[in-house]
């Protein structure tokens, strides 16, 4: 029975698992927004065609043929000018938590283009000379960023559960902002402040390049690289290992 074409794509490489003795498993975010797995036989052997290709967090060119379960990765070659994250152990964080982050919300076989954009421009970013600070920024962001566009949006400018404009705490498990009256019946809720409030519109509304040069106090940033973690692990229902890594450095 014939199981369809060969997909040939642009892709990043989420995360790998090894397969056999000389094999990988390859998950990958195509250019559609379609989480990808390929086997990429003979890829952990020296000298293989695959090469840096397969490796996390780069972006490649690559070739997938079906197969019984699992695509088939035929050919990848690096996408020239493609971001090169540095192996600097923050980064290398700030990056798996970008992942975690992805493959929580994407499903095989449907996606959303838009989310492969973010994607490859927040890994842009990682690229850069960030202090743990930014990364976080940027982290942040991307979760807020990324689940607006499917659907999670925050609500900052009133109350969820009254529709007041008086605004004053946060809950994530709620969906957002919180008068006083309605915060005083959530155990979780947080106190926000105008400052911090501010803050969660810039993840939502500045670009990573506005974000990346912004000052920004440690604490804050630590901040909302918790509350991001804290707002995807409510809305997705997922421990987000990678991603709680993260927010804990």
């Amino acid at each position: 029975m014939a199981r369809g074409p060969a997909k040939r794509t642009e892709a990043v490489v989420l995360d790998t698992t090894k397969l056999a003795e000389r094999d990988l498993i390859v998950t990958l975010l195509a250019e559609d927004g379609v989480l990808e797995r390929a086997v990429a036989k003979g890829a952990r052997k020296g000298g293989s065609r695959f090469g840096a290709a397969c490796e996390l967090y780069r972006t490649s060119d690559v070739l997938l043929a079906p197969g019984r379960s699992l695509s088939i990765m035929t050919d990848a070659r690096l996408v020239e000018g493609a971001p090169i994250l540095r192996q600097d152990f923050e980064v290398l964080a700030a990056a798996a938590a970008i992942a975690d982050c992805v493959k929580a919300v994407s499903l095989e076989g449907e996606g959303e283009a838009i989310a492969y954009a973010l994607v490859r421009r927040a890994y842009e970013m990682l690229a850069e000379p960030l202090d743990l600070a930014h990364l976080q920024l940027i982290v942040a962001a991307f979760a807020f960023k990324l689940l607006a566009l499917l659907g999670w949006r925050v609500e900052l400018d009133a109350c969820v559960g009254c529709g007041s404009e008086d605004v004053r705490w946060f809950d994530s498990l709620s969906g957002g902002a919180l008068c006083s009256d309605c915060a005083a019946r959530v155990e979780s809720a947080e106190l926000l402040g105008e400052h911090r409030r501010s803050w969660l519109r810039a993840l939502l509304l500045c670009p990573f390049q506005e974000l990346a040069t912004s000052p920004v106090a440690p604490e804050d940033a630590a901040w909302m690289a918790r509350l991001s973690l804290d707002w995807s692990r409510a809305q997705l229902d997922m421990g987000l290992k990678s991603f709680a890594f993260f927010s804990n450095l």
